[in-house]
């Protein structure tokens, strides 16, 4: 029976104390959000491609704070009424959680929950930190591959038309 006891005891101590912290569904929903608007298909529709031929990683990263982003990213899930929620739903992208920010580099000290993103040229990567405290590490962190895409005529025509209204990126 001891032998036993002892058995159960190492298990427990060896399974609980290795186990990864479990992340929260909004910051994984947030990760998501990047890593759906990072696929070959959603840039090469995205004005991003036309503003930045190349497609680095850090560009990207750039872009996601820019004018021009912030009118191609789902809006959040209090933003809109819920027509709106419901067709963004319906484009396979998830909306943002309210709860989260997001950050370009590192932490915002004073953002609480949040994303991180940081580019990689040399891998073409995205590194996606999910952070439940910023004075505190990472969570998670996700890697998404930044794809080289051609930009849509579509996307290259409303890439023309921000630009020449004021946008910037």
């Amino acid at each position: 029976m001891s032998r036993w006891l002892c058995t159960v005891a190492a298990f427990l101590l060896f399974s609980c104390g290795t186990a990864e912290p479990e992340v929260p569904a909004d910051l994984e929903q947030a990760a998501a959000v990047i890593e759906r608007f990072a696929s070959p298909m959603r840039l090469g529709n995205s004005m991003f491609a036309a503003a930045y031929p190349e497609c680095k990683a850090t560009q990207f990263v750039h872009y996601l704070f820019s004018d021009l982003a912030a009118a191609e990213l789902p809006i959040g899930e209090s933003m809109g009424d819920e027509m709106d929620r419901a067709q963004a739903q319906a484009s396979g992208m998830p909306l943002w959680p309210d709860s989260v920010a997001m950050s370009e580099q590192v932490p915002d000290p004073t953002a609480g929950r949040q994303i991180v993103l940081t580019g990689d040229d040399t891998k073409n990567t995205v590194s996606i930190a999910l952070y439940t405290d910023p004075k505190s590490p990472p969570v998670a962190v996700r890697e998404v591959t930044v794809p080289h895409v051609t930009a849509s005529e579509m996307a290259q025509a409303f890439f023309r038309s921000n630009v020449e209204m004021g946008a910037r990126y």
